[in-house]
């Protein structure tokens, strides 16, 4: 059977952004199992505002770090018809929206 256009077979992906710390190396007298894992951050990516982007569906366009150390993300939403750039806190995931297109 031919179908024209896209064929939905399953729910798209969701997408997650997340800043991991990076201790720095223990000592060689520190013991390995005694040190804790580092604890994820989660950057909010959608945001609050459902005219802008849908929190469910949208996608990560690219992501990578501004001079200042924190997190850049371009984000669009699933028409693509929206274009968010965010500065995102790597300490505390919020978000700043720097540009909208």
């Amino acid at each position: 059977m031919f179908y024209r256009g896209l064929l939905v077979v399953q729910a798209n992906a969701k997408v997650k952004l997340a800043v991991v710390p990076v201790p720095p190396s223990p000592a060689p007298a520190t013991d390995p199992v005694s040190v804790s894992a580092p604890v994820p951050v989660w950057m909010d990516l959608a945001g609050g505002d459902p005219a802008a982007l849908d929190p469910e569906d949208f996608y990560l366009a690219r992501a990578g770090w501004w001079p200042d150390g924190s997190v850049m993300a371009q984000v669009q939403n699933r028409r693509q018809t929206v274009l968010q750039v965010l500065r995102l806190d790597p300490s505390t995931g919020a978000r700043e929206v720097r540009r909208l297109l």
